[in-house]
């Protein structure tokens, strides 16, 4: 075979690869900002779809999979067979029911995730990942304005179908009844909504690749995520912001002109928006503190409440939804495999300290360890925890 021959080979089978890792991205990303929806019959999550479909395309990557990944999926499946024994032999209240298929989805949230690692790491492709995100983040954004603003203004342009595979009711994006609109674009709320704003912004102040957002759709992600008005998000957005020019200045912020400019430019929008600060932070601050508003407890202290067998739990999915993800894995699993989790999220808070601490907000905020889109966010931070060049061609070496 001649030289030119080989060339176009190569370049083929580069083309391939592109193709098929940037389809494998797209429906990670669909899994991220389509996470609340569910098909009208069963229930199933579009999430735990795409998850199929990218352990399918990346079926044969599975030979990739180093020792460690292995030994921690058998781990895995090892704790989950154990639990439900276990549960089945001494807990009378167990039934297996939709047990299988919640072990069948750790099987399938793994196999998806170490492949979608291992491809990114083999392949080096943690820029194209960056750029798949922003994208995805300025599409999530900008039907969130879309809607918000024919909401604010009560245009006659319909949107409703967008929610159709998620709720649609007014108390989806009002507070309390009121009259305050809140942007929750294509989530099922604004705190969820939100949620996916702290992940994107988190990622983009603090991975050790030195990717960045532009400036103006950084500023565009951050003005929709104070706009959900959601009491869980918007001081989660403001500390972001803080520990980014933290990170970036040191103290020296605070003695920088346009820290001043953007002090002033808070006070502004605080005027501005004035009645919806008040009513959805400044007075539920004040029933908080005088015990009339207990849902800010609930998801700290109140999801505690379930535990209710130490050792083994209640069975894997057995615990009713709730927030706080580190109570629901104690509650479901028992003692042993809480304290992994413990470990395995101090894991992450050693790879990169502000990827961890946001890591521990948002386990507080989104109950959902069954759910993709959990499982995603590991994932998202352990590749853009990881910067060393020398430590990825050692562990991927693979013939050119």
């Amino acid at each position: 075979m001649s030289k030119d021959k080989k060339k176009i080979l190569v370049r083929l089978d580069n083309r391939y690869t592109r193709l098929r890792i940037s389809i494998i991205y797209i429906l990670m990303l669909s899994s991220f900002f389509l996470s609340d929806w569910k098909l009208p019959i069963g229930g199933i999550a579009f999430s735990d779809l795409f998850a199929l479909l990218t352990l399918g395309i990346t079926i044969t990557d599975m030979k990739d999979l180093k020792r460690k990944q292995v030994l921690l999926i058998l781990g895995l499946i090892g704790i989950l067979g154990l639990n439900l024994y276990s549960n089945y032999l001494f807990n009378p209240a167990f039934e297996l029911g939709t047990s299988w298929i919640y072990f069948g989805k750790f099987i399938v949230y793994s196999l998806a995730l170490f492949n979608l690692y291992n491809l990114t790491r083999k392949y080096q492709t943690e820029s194209l990942l960056f750029k798949f995100l922003s994208i995805g983040a300025m599409i999530s954004v900008i039907f969130a304005l879309l809607i918000y603003l024919i909401q604010i203004f009560h245009l006659s342009i319909p949107y409703e179908f967008l929610w159709k595979f998620t709720r649609s009711d007014v108390a989806s994006y009002t507070f309390r009844g009121s009259s305050i609109i809140r942007m929750r674009g294509l989530s099922s709320e604004p705190s969820y909504f939100g949620g996916q704003i702290i992940l994107i912004l988190t990622l983009n102040y603090f991975n050790q690749f030195g990717f960045r957002l532009n400036s103006t759709v950084e500023f565009l992600i951050l003005a929709c995520g104070i706009l959900s008005f959601s009491f869980s998000v918007v001081p989660v957005l403001i500390l972001l912001k803080i520990f980014d020019f933290f990170n970036r200045y040191g103290l020296d912020f605070l003695r920088k002109y346009w820290f001043a400019l953007l002090l002033i430019l808070s006070v502004g929008v605080v005027i501005v928006f004035f009645d919806q600060f008040y009513i959805t932070f400044f007075y539920r601050i004040i029933t908080i503190l005088n015990k009339g508003d207990t849902s800010a407890s609930s998801r700290i202290v109140g999801s505690w409440q379930y535990v209710q067998n130490i050792f083994i739990g209640n069975g894997v999915g057995k615990t009713p939804a709730i927030w706080n993800n580190f109570a629901y894995v104690l509650s479901d699993f028992g003692l042993i495999p809480f304290l992994m989790f413990l470990f395995g999220t101090l894991y992450i808070v050693k790879e990169n300290f502000y990827f961890g601490l946001f890591f521990i907000m948002i386990s507080f905020q989104k109950g959902g360890y069954l759910s993709f889109y959990y499982w995603l966010i590991i994932c998202f931070f352990l590749i853009f925890s990881q910067n060393n060049l020398k430590t990825r061609k050692k562990e991927y070496l693979y013939e050119k």
